[in-house]
Parts: C-alpha cells; structure tokens; sequence
C-alpha cells in the first residue's frame, strides 16, 4: 500500500487537487502533465506545469521540477535534498496601460495570513538548486506598440545550499537576452548568518533595454548606449538586519550613451565613454573608493522652454495623479527639514564631527561615508546652455575634468576633497541679447581642493589654485573687450562662512594678462600686458562691516594706449606697489555707510607715458618716467564729506615735456627731473605741506593769448569747476587752502614769455635758473626766503635775494640786473617807429620792497642804480645808426607804485651821438622814424598827458611824476646833414659834454642847461639857459654861442638861395632866445669874417641878389661883418612862433650825381647779400632794376625799393634752366624798355670736401649755378645790349677765383672759370661796345660765408675773429664794399675798363 500510494495515488491526487483547487480558489487556469514520487527515494518529480490567468493568458510554466529529498535529514536534523532541479521554467510578467501587472488579480485572491513570529530559518541542506533553460518574459503595454522583451535562456547551479550555521553554498548564475546582453554571477553563499561572496558580470546591457523597461517614469526617445559592469563582493546581513561587506574590483563602463526627450530634436546628452573602475564600497568602514572615474567626448544640452521648464524634466513621464500626490506630499513636507543621507544606523548630534580642512585622518568617523576616486576624467565633453527667459546662451566646445576626488558624509555635515583638478575648457560662448563672452581656451586647476559642510558652515581651502583664459572676448553690441590671455594662480585660497559672515584668504596670489583691447563707441584701451600680485589678499564680510585686506600688492601694466573721443593717453610701462591696503565698508545703519580706503607704502610708477587731450591733434604731454609714492594713503568716503588723508607723499618726474593744445608743435613745459617729498594731505582740511620741491633740467613757456588770458588756463579749463563738482560736500570747501613748502630748490630752468594779446610781440626769456625758497607758507604773515638766479635768454644775469611773504606778497628783494640786453624792446620800439635796437644792454642793483607802506613810503618802491651800455639804435631804410651811447647810468634811482613816482638823481650820458638828417624830399629824419596810422597821423611824438594843460592852462594830474635831478653828458656828437641840397651839406658837433638839470613832468619845473661842443674842426658851440620842457612857450631862456664856423661848408646853402658859391670866410652866431608868459625876446649877434663867393651857378628858384655889393658895404676895414638881429613877438595861446634857420656846416665834398641815371640793369641772386646791397646802391644812382632770383624774399627788396620811389621789378628764376633765363631777360625789356647792365652775381658754395671725395652731382651742381649760369645770362643779354648802343656785364668772381684756400674744389673751379670767361667775352663784344669785367670780393660775412663757417664747424665769431685777421685793413668786407665797386663798373665813368680784374678784398691777395 505504501508503494502503490507512494508511486500511484500520491501523484494523481496533487494533480487533481492542482488542477481542481487553483482554478476554485484563485480562478486562475493551471495544467500539469505528470507528478511522479518515488517513496522508495523520496524523489518527486512534475512535467509540464502551467498556470495561465483567467483569459488564459500564461503566467507561469515549466517542463520539469524535481525535488530529490533525503532520508537523512533525520540523522542530520535538517531537511536535506539531495537535489532541488526546475527545467524550463517560464515567467510571463505584463503590465496594461494602466500599470496594472498581470499577477495583481492572484495576489488579490491569496487569503491573508498574519505574519509569524521570526523564529529563524528552519534547518535544510540542498546539496544542488539547479534551473536550467528559463525564461522571462516581458511586455508592457503603456505604449500603443507594446514593449516586450525577452530573457533566455538563464541558469542557476547552486550547490551545498543549508542554513546551518556557518556552512556555506557556491552558486553560479547566468542570463542572457535576445539582444545579447549577459548577467553572469558567482561565487558563495551561506545563510546562517547570510553572507554571499562572488563576483558579478553584467555585459553588453542596452541603454534602450533599461529605458524601455521604465515607460512610466522615463520619456526618453531613440535611446542608446552599452553598459558593461563587472564586480566582487564580499557582504553580509547580521540578525539585526545591517547590511555590511565590501564590494569591490567594481568596473563600470558606458559606451556611446545618448538620450533624448520625447519630441526633442537633438539629444540630452551624449557620451562616447563612461567609466568606473576598481570601485570599492566598505560598508564596514563607510568608504567607497575608485581608481578612475572617466568620462570622454560627450555632450550635454541645459535648456529651459519659454515657461521656464527645463529641458531634462521632460525625461521623466509622471501621470496627472501621481504628480497631485506628489504635490501635496511636498506641501505636508515643505516645513520639514531635509534628511540627511546616511550608510549606517545614525549617532547623536556632535559625535561625528567632519575632520577640519588640511587635516588628514584614517580613523571611521561614526554615522560619516567617506567616497574617494583614485582619478576623475572628463574630456572633450561639449556643454550647451540656453535660458530664453533671460536671453542667455552658454556654449562649451570642449569640456575636460582630471581630478583625484573624495567625499566624506556625516549627519552633521560633508567633506569634499579634489586632488590635483584641473578643469579644461575650449571655445567656450556665453550671450546674453546683444552681449557675448567668448573664452578660445581656459583652464583652472589646482594642487587640491577641500570643501567642508557642517550645519550652517561652509569651508573652502584651495592649494595653488590657478587659472589660465585664452582668447577672451566680451562683446556688447560694438562694444567689447579682448584678453589674449587671463592668469590668476596663488598659494593656498581659503573660503569660511558662518551664519555671521564670511571669511576669504588667499596667499600669495598672482594674476595677470597679455594682449588687451577694449572699446566702447569712440573709446578705446589697449594693454600689452598686466601683472598683478599679492603676499596675502583678504576679504571678511560681517553684518556690520566688509574688510578687503591686501598685503605686498603688486601692480603692473605695459603697453598701455587709452582713448576717449579725441584724447588718448600711453605708456610703456606702469607699476603700482603697496605694502598694505585695507577697505573698510560698513556702517550702523545703511545711511550711515561709508567706505575707508587705506594705503601703506604706496610705489606708482609710469614709464613713457604720452597724453593727448583738449582737442589737440597730437601729444601735449610726454613724460619718461614718473614716481609717485606715498607711506601712508587714506580716503574716506562716508555719506559726508569726501577726506583724504595722505603722509610721506612723494612724486618724481623725469623727462617730462607738455604742449599747447592749441599748437601742439609748441613746448609749454620741460621738465629733466622734478621731485616732491615729504608730502602730507588733508583734505578735510585743506592743508597741504611738504618738505622739498626740486625742479632741474627744465624749460617752461607762457603767453598772453589774443584774449588777454596765459596759456596756463587753456590746460587748467574747467579744473576749478570740475573740482567743485566733484566734491561739493568737501568740508571748509568756503575757505582758503593752506599750503606749506619748507624747502623749495630749481636748478638749470629756462622761462619764456610772449606777449600775444594784439600789441608789440614782446618775447623776454630767462635761462639758468637757479632758485631756493625756504619756509613757504600760505595763510601765515612769516616770509619765505628767496634766492634767485638766472640769464637772460638774450644776454645777462638776473639776482633776487630777500624776503616775500605768501599770505598777501609783501616782498623785501635785494636785485641785480647785469647787462640785460636790451634786443627784447625792439617789438615795444616797433609799435611807434621804424627804427631797430642793434645793440646794448641794461644794468641795475637795488632794493625792492611791496605790500608795506608804513615802511616803504609807497605799495612798491624799488630803490637803487640804474646802466644802459653800449646802446645802438639804428635806422632801417638806409641801414645807419641814429642815437648810441656809451653809457647811461646812475646810481640814485627811485621808483615807487602808489604814489606813483620816477625820481632820478644824477644820470649820466657817456659818447652819446646822434643823428640830424633832412631827406632829399626835405623830410627830417627825427619824424621819419615815426609810424604813420592810416590816416597820416604819427602814432608815436605826442607830449605825455601829464605834460599837457586843459583850455584854461590848468595843468591835468600827472599819473606818473618823473624827475630828474642831473643829466651829465660827456664825449658826445651830433651828425647834420641836408641832402636836399645840391651839393649836400653835412656837419658834425663832437665833444659834446654839459649839464642839464631840473627835468621831469612837472610843469611847474623848467630845466636849465650847460652843453659845449666842437663843430667840425676849427668851430666850437656853447649853450646855456633853462625851459620849460613841456611848456616853452611859458618859461624859454636859452643862449646858445658859435664860434669859427668855415663859411666854404655852408657853399650848398649859398647855391640853393642865391645862385653862388661860397669859397671861405669864417661865421660866428650869438643867439638868445627868452620866451616869458607867452612873449619872445631875442637878441641874436651874427659875425662874418673875410667873407669870400665863388661862381655863380644857375639854380632854378634861387633870388638873384647882389652878395658882391653887400658884402663890400657891410664888411668893414677888416672884412668884418657885424649884424645885430634883435627878434620880438606874441605868441599864441595854444601855439609857439618860431624863428628857423636852416643852414649846413662840414667840410668840403665832391658834388655827388647819380651815376647810373636813365640805366637798366638785371642783377642776379638779388634777393639776399652781395646781389640786395647791389640793387640798393644801383637804384639810389638812378638805376632801374630787376632783381632775378628763385627766393621769393626778392620781392620784398624790389618793393622796399619802389617803396622809395625807385624803379624796381622782380622776377623769379632758376638761372640754371636757359628758358628761364630767356624769359628774366625779355621781362627787363619788357618792364623798363631796354637792358644796359647785367650783374651775375648768383652764387653757391657747395659742399667743402677734398677731391677725391666729390661726388660728380656735387661738382656739378655748384658748376651749374656758379658757371654755367654766367654763360646763359651773358649769352641771352648780348641782344638787348646791342639795341642800345654797347652795356656793361659783371661777373660776380672771388679771390677764390685768384688764389686756392685747400677747400670747396668746385668753388674754386667755377669762380677762375668766371674769371677767364670774363676776359674772353671782354675781347669778344669789344667791338659792340659792351665791356666786361670781374670783380673778386674778399670776405664779406653773408650767409653763403656764413654756411662755409658752419660747415667748417667752426664758430661764427671766433671764424670772424680769424678772418679779421687774415686782411692787411683789418675786420671783413661789408656788401657796400662789393657794391660800389659794381656801381662804378656799371657807370659811365668806367667806359674804358673792359676785361679787368677788380679785387676788392682789404688786402688779402696783397700778401
């Protein structure tokens, strides 16, 4: 019965209660084949089981299970199989759109059991679980193709399976999908207590397999990618049920990944590599660990739609319900405070405190995860971002990560640490609207990074961090800026914050970049390059105040260009130093915040540094070098005034120029070295002081503009405005700054100042300055000390010593002037006259005091000598001198400003002479050299206003009394010339020597005089008396006495008058002339001794007397003539009458005539020198001229010429070219009618080299003008000569043309070969009457000889000096010498000279 039970019934009965029950009590279909037991072996076997759902839809199946059970169990007291073997098994898994699976229905229907109480795993032993050939299907129908998927066939072998204590199993385990994907694990397993060991494999895993396993949670389109995975593990699950073991020789790799959105166009991301290998998790020791972590040549796309969602949300799919629920479970949660993660049971808070940054530590930390990656990689990883909310695009070509990570958690807070980082970037773009940032290549790296999180803090320490941007580039519309290249790198960064603030260091930072250029409309910067570095930088924030801390900055910059509009500035190089800087911004309350900024051991220096500004078309300012320095620098920005406070400031400026705006060409100022130390500011207060100002090697030039204004306030425009604005809050702004120099030193300065405003251009210059003030100081009544020392631009020396006080000027000044020459003046002298200062100089010493009146009797007076030596003034037009003097000098000089006043003691005049002249057109020379207006009137002669009286004779106030006590006058001489005459008269008064006393502007004051002279040789004058100066016709007394007047001298008069000429006899005059309330008296005596007339000559106008008879009634038994000629009369109110008597005493002179009188003559090179002085003497004989030349200033002479009535005409030319020459020629012709005179006179010197060294150009050139050009001029005048009748040609030679001088071959050359040319043509055009000679000039100091000097290298008057005494007659030539000399050739009174040599040379070719 036991075997047929055992063998039959057993079997029919399970598989009729199978088949019955399952269907009645879960309602699901179940088949079985056979159910086979062997109760001889305990062996049970069913074939062919499947259970379908109640669609008949399978869920579960398989072709064998066998359970082969042993006997032994009872022996072993554990159920023991021999062998537990399931043989195709198949599991048939779905889900409905709904996800819903298909087993829901059954686990439904299976009855509730309570659950029972754990009394441990019963004791067994299978010694082989076997299940070969299974199957897993899949499918799910959330998508209208349903997802199905397949894994066949999979295997478990496991052997020796017990869950008695401490016996362990191996198991082996493997699957395999249709797409070839494979699970492979194996390794041991025990159960009491469950510890498993093995290693796992999982290879060839389809990134659409997982996705597609998950349609609910992901919506993730054309998903692809491989996933490899390989492990070994060691866990195990004590009682407690804590999961502990490691895992290890974890190696994950992910190849060609890439996901999608549903409906996106491009992927989320992409990535070719994904790797983890030799992970490790302790869970034990709460570590996890890898070797490497890689990821390469991916690419990730951030993007949020115009909703602000971002784009990777759209990978999850959440249904309307679930995302409700998982709404209102955020909002019952959002009060609670996030949990933290954690691997192991937690401990209480404090016990589990993260290791401190910089610190290193083995030991487990309770409750805390420490993750570390041996090397973390990312690389050629492209990164796009795009928010259009904010228009903002950020695009990484290339992304690339290396570091060496770990991650320590705990409850209380995490670890993060990051060896070696180095993060890569390329073509990295950022745009936001119109604006870009573009970065070709970036890189920031460090040695390590910590990151500490513990409850409200957060530490950052970062070793040697650094980074490097190339090819920066930030763009905002047409503005926009470019770094060639960005560094920042450091020793250690350290970042702390608290809930009371934050804390950053950095040590030892360094920064910098190359290639900059930024611009912004019409502005723009260029920078070559820029350093920047600091031992120790540091910022702590606090809720009260932000600290900035930088100790030993460094700043430099090369290359820098800056613009903006119309002004640009440059320098070379730029270096800012400091020693230590701190910031300060804070404060009680937000209106009371204010910001410190502090400066210790400031260095600021530029190098080369150029500006231009203020409209100018180039550089105003350049400097070489500037040093500004300071040992302390505070500014204080509160919400009040503005303070700066500065101590130990100092500037140092070498090679600074600055220019005009206005004409950039022109230096305003030059400075070789200028310094300033010991500074100290106070702006609050308004003081200024420093300890020493020094000015050397430099140069400054002002001017009054046409305005009225200095040049200085062109550049300061605005300053004062701009100022205020600035700083309108500026405490004491109302009062007066105070500024303190103790010492002030210049050396080596020149000044120079032109007067521009409309009047005479009035030029003075200082050179040399030396200066040294002492004690300067504004607001205070104690002096500065001055002294002072310069030369005068244009000749002599300038000293000021003593004492000026700052706050209001009064001065105490001892000065001295010596020999200042007096060529400045000549503009002032130009507005009233034509008559130039050629010479002399002015002296003075004396004491100068201002702003005292109690102690100087007036505002100013300045009281001391007064010398004016050597002085010329000559005439322009004929060039001649019209008064000099040897000395003017006195040592009693008074002059005082408020009361104004001029008192002079004694003056002293030594060799004064003078010039009286009446022109050929009866003109005096004294009124001549007065400008006329436009109207004819003179500018210049009228009496001072002081000097004048109103209608009723009262005198008006004088604004400027002078006096003088004594004028002593010695060794002077008077020149007389009436060259109206026909002879000429000319005289001469010499020795003049008297007194003049009582002069000034006074008209209550009359001068009275005591002068003698010697007239000519023999005759002798004296005058004595006094006058009123400005008013003679109140107060004149004058005797004036003549003696032995040579009455042959006074010939012309006797022409002009009365037709004869006067051959001897001797004149003496006794004139007296009283002029008193407005009535003349005169009692004047003439005497004549043996009064002897010449011929008789006919002058037209002159009376027809009879002298002859006169003479013999009047003279008396001694040929005396005694006249008495008493004068009386009333003069007018306003109007003196005036007796005049012209007459001219000199010696005998031949009769002057013009010699060239009714002559044409062209002259070439007449527009400077030889050819000028020609054209001048020619014209005054008579001659019509045509000045030739290529200088244009021939145009001038030509005028000044007609200007005097002459004939004269200008024509330019090369007389190189024949054409030219031609037509300078027929232009004689053509402006006069005729051509009688040629004058070659063109010339060049060359260059002065030996032979051997002449360049063929360089002989040429001087031969061209020198020679060919006498040819063409000689060979075109030949035709209009001989229409006249004959001519005369002169050749313009040298002696240079007679002797050698070793030097300027070609001019030697070209000047015999002029020579020689000149004798032949003389023989030649004889017969046509035109007669040919050459003149040869000595040394005549024009510019051709001047430029020979100069060549020599030679100084022009140690050169003079040399050539001065080379010539037997001493001194040079003068033009007139040469000029002459032409006249006479060109005269008629050369007719018989032809073909001759006149040298005209002082002497020189005598030797």
């Amino acid at each position: 019965m036991y075997l047929l039970g055992g063998f039959l019934a057993l079997p029919a009965i399970v598989k009729w209660q199978l088949e019955k029950q399952v269907p009645a009590q879960l309602g699901h279909a179940v088949s079985v084949g056979k159910v086979r037991f062997n109760p001889l072996l305990f062996r049970f076997e069913v074939d062919d089981l499947a259970f379908a759902d109640p669609d008949g839809r399978p869920l579960l199946a398989f072709k064998r299970l066998l359970i082969d059970f042993e006997l032994r169990s009872v022996i072993d007291r554990a159920w023991t199989f021999a062998e537990v073997r399931l043989e195709a098994p198949m599991l048939n898994f779905a889900l409905d759109k709904d996800g819903r699976h298909n087993f829901a229905s059954l686990l439904e229907r299976l009855p509730a059991s309570e659950p029972d109480v754990d009394q441990g795993l019963p004791r067994f032993l299978v010694q082989r679980v076997a299940l070969s050939e299974a199957r897993i299907e899949f499918s799910d129908h959330w998508h209208d193709e349903p997802l199905v998927a397949q894994i066949a066939p999979l295997s478990v072998i496991i052997d020796n399976l017990s869950s008695l204590p401490e016996a362990a199993a191996s198991y082996r385990l493997s699957a395999q999908t249709a797409a070839g994907e494979i699970l492979e694990t194996s390794g041991d397993l025990a159960l009491n207590p469950i510890v498993v060991k093995g290693k796992l494999k999982l290879g060839g895993l389809q990134v659409a397999t997982l996705v597609r396993s998950l349609p609910r949670l992901l919506a993730i389109d054309s998903p692809a990618g491989k996933v490899d995975l390989g492990a070994s593990f060691d866990l195990a699950i004590d009682t407690a049920g804590t999961l502990s073991g490691v895992v290890q020789d974890v190696n994950l790799n992910l190849t060609s990944l890439s996901l999608s959105a549903a409906g996106s166009a491009e992927p989320l991301l992409t990535m070719a590599t994904l790797s983890l290998q030799q992970g490790r998790v302790d869970l034990t020791a709460h570590r996890a660990s890898l070797g490497g972590l890689r990821l390469a040549e991916g690419n990730v796309v951030v993007a949020f739609d115009e909703r602000g969602k971002l784009n990777w949300e759209k990978l999850l799919r959440v249904s309307a319900s679930r995302a409700a629920a998982t709404s209102a479970t955020e909002t019952d949660t959002t009060e609670q405070p996030k949990a933290a993660v954690a691997m192991a049971p937690a401990t209480a808070p404090g016990t589990d405190p993260v290791v401190p940054a910089g610190e290193t530590t083995d030991a487990v930390v309770p409750g805390a995860w420490r993750v570390t990656i041996g090397t973390a990689e990312v690389s050629a990883v492209a990164l796009a971002y795009a928010d259009p909310a904010q228009a903002l695009v950020i695009d990484v070509a290339t992304l690339a990560l290396e570091t060496a990570p770990s991650v320590e958690f705990a409850i209380a807070g995490m670890r993060v640490e990051l060896a070696q980082p180095k993060l890569s970037l390329a073509r990295m773009r950022l745009k936001r609207g119109s604006e870009s940032l573009t970065v070709s290549n970036g890189q920031i790296a460090a040695g390590q990074i910590t990151i500490d999180i513990a409850d409200a803090r957060f530490d950052l320490v970062i070793d040697q961090p650094q980074t490097i941007f190339d090819g920066f580039k930030a763009q905002s519309g047409a503005d926009g800026i470019d770094l060639g290249k960005l560094t920042i790198a450091g020793q250690t960064l350290s970042l702390s914050q608290a809930s009371d603030g934050l804390d950053l260091v950095i040590d030892k930072v360094q920064g910098g970049f190359d290639g900059v250029a930024a611009r912004r409309g019409a502005d723009a910067v260029t920078l070559k390059a820029a350093r920047l570095a600091s031992e120790k930088l540091s910022l702590a924030q606090a809720v009260a105040e932000t600290r900035v801390k930088a100790r030993a900055a460094q700043l430099s910059a090369s290359g820098l260009a800056a613009q903006q509009g119309a002004d640009r500035i440059t320098w070379q190089d730029a270096s800012f130093d400091a020693s230590k800087i701190v910031a300060a911004l804070g404060g009680a309350s937000p209106a009371a915040t204010s910001t410190d900024l502090r400066f210790d051991g400031v260095a600021l220096k530029l190098k080369a540094l150029a500006a231009v500004a203020l409209d100018a078309p180039s550089e105003i300012a350049q400097i070489a070098a500037a040093n500004l320095g300071a040992k302390s620098l505070t500014v204080a920005l509160p919400k009040g005034p503005i303070d700066v406070l500065g101590d130990g400031l100092s500037l140092a400026l070498s090679d600074a120029v600055f220019h005009s705006p206005a004409d950039p060409a022109t230096e305003m100022l030059r400075l070789g070295r200028a310094n300033i130390s010991g500074g100290v500011l106070r702006l609050k207060d308004q003081v200024v002081t420093v300890d020493k100002v020094a000015i050397a090697d430099g140069a400054a030039r002002t001017w009054l503009d046409t305005e009225g204004k200095f040049n200085g306030l062109i550049v300061t425009r605005g300053a004062a405005a701009a100022a205020a604005e600035a700083a309108p809050g500026v405490a004491g702004s109302d009062a007066a700054w105070r500024l303190a120099v103790k010492s002030t030193e210049v050396d080596d300065f020149a000044l120079a100042f032109e007067d521009r405003s409309g009047g005479p251009l009035l030029a003075i210059g200082l050179e040399s300055i030396t200066a040294r003030v002492t004690s300067f100081e504004t607001g205070v009544s104690t002096p500065m000390h001055v002294d002072l020392k310069a030369k005068v631009a244009s000749g002599g020396d300038i000293e000021a010593k003593g004492t000026v006080r700052a706050d209001d000027g009064t001065s105490d000044l001892q000065l001295k002037l010596a020999e200042i020459a007096l060529a400045p003046v000549q503009p002032l002298v130009s507005e009233f006259t034509t008559l130039t200062v050629a010479s002399g100089t002015a002296s003075s010493s004396g004491r100068l005091r201002y702003g005292d009146p109690a102690v100087a009797g007036a505002k100013l007076a300045y009281k001391g000598s007064f010398v004016v030596d050597k002085l010329q003034i000559d005439e322009v037009e004929p060039k001649r001198p019209f008064v000099t003097w040897d000395k003017l000098t006195t040592d009693d000089l008074l002059l005082t400003v408020e009361p104004n006043l001029l008192d002079v003691g004694e003056l002293q005049i030594v060799q004064p002479t003078g010039r009286l002249i009446i022109a050929e057109d009866q003109s005096i020379n004294l009124t001549d050299v007065l400008k006329k207006s436009k109207d004819g009137e003179q500018v210049a002669g009228e009496a001072p206003a002081a000097a004048t009286a109103g209608d009723e004779g009262v005198p008006t106030e004088d604004p400027f009394p002078v006096t003088v006590a004594r004028i002593r006058v010695s060794k002077g001489a008077l020149e007389f010339a009436d060259l109206s005459l026909r002879p000429q008269f000319r005289t001469r008064m010499h020795e003049l020597q008297g007194v003049i006393t009582g002069l000034g502007t006074d008209p209550a004051r009359s001068a009275k005089m005591q002068l003698d002279a010697r007239v000519d040789k023999y005759g002798s004058a004296k005058i004595r008396g006094q006058i009123s100066v400005f008013h003679p016709a109140k107060l004149t007394d004058i005797e004036m006495t003549f003696r032995n007047l040579t009455l042959s001298s006074l010939s012309p008069y006797g022409v002009k008058f009365a037709g004869r000429r006067i051959t001897g006899g001797q004149l003496s005059l006794d004139l007296q002339y009283k002029v008193k309330e407005r009535k003349l008296r005169g009692e004047n005596k003439i005497v004549l001794k043996q009064v002897k007339l010449g011929e008789r000559v006919d002058t037209p106008g002159a009376a027809d007397l009879p002298l002859d008879l006169a003479i013999a009634i009047l003279s008396d038994s001694q040929g005396v003539i005694d006249i008495g000629l008493p004068v009386s009369a009333a003069l007018a109110s306003t109007r003196s009458a005036t007796l005049t008597a012209s007459f001219n005493v000199n010696t005998f002179r031949e009769i002057k005539v013009s010699r060239l009188q009714d002559k044409v003559a062209l002259i070439t090179g007449g527009a400077n020198g030889l050819g000028e002085a020609i054209a001048q003497r020619m014209s005054e004989e008579g001659c019509a001229v045509l000045i030739v030349d290529r200088d244009d200033r021939g145009r001038e002479v030509a005028e000044k010429l007609q200007a005097a009535g002459r004939k004269a005409a200008f024509h330019a030319c090369d007389v190189t070219i024949e054409a030219q020459v031609k037509a300078a020629v027929q232009a004689a012709v053509d402006q006069f009618g005729q051509l009688d005179v040629l004058v070659n006179n063109a010339g060049i010197e060359g260059v002065n080299k030996p032979t051997d060294q002449l360049e063929l150009a360089e002989w040429e050139k001087v031969m061209a003008v020198n020679t060919t050009a006498v040819f063409l001029c000689t060979k075109h005048a030949i035709a209009p000569m001989r229409q006249v009748g004959g001519g005369s040609i002169i050749n313009i030679s040298s002696i240079y043309g007679l002797v050698g001088g070793a030097d300027i071959p070609p001019y030697h050359a070209s000047k015999g070969a002029v020579r020689v040319m000149s004798k032949n043509d003389a023989l030649t055009f004889a017969p046509d009457k035109i007669r040919v000679n050459s003149v040869h000039p000595g040394f005549i100091f024009t510019a051709l000889v001047d430029r020979y000097v100069k060549d020599a290298g030679q100084q022009h008057d140690a050169a003079k000096a040399a050539l001065d005494a080379l010539h037997p007659l001493g001194g040079t030539g003068h033009p007139d010498d040469i000029a002459w000399g032409v006249v006479y050739l060109a005269s008629d009174q050369a007719r018989w000279v032809t073909g001759s040599e006149l040298v005209i040379d002082g002497g020189y070719t005598a030797r």
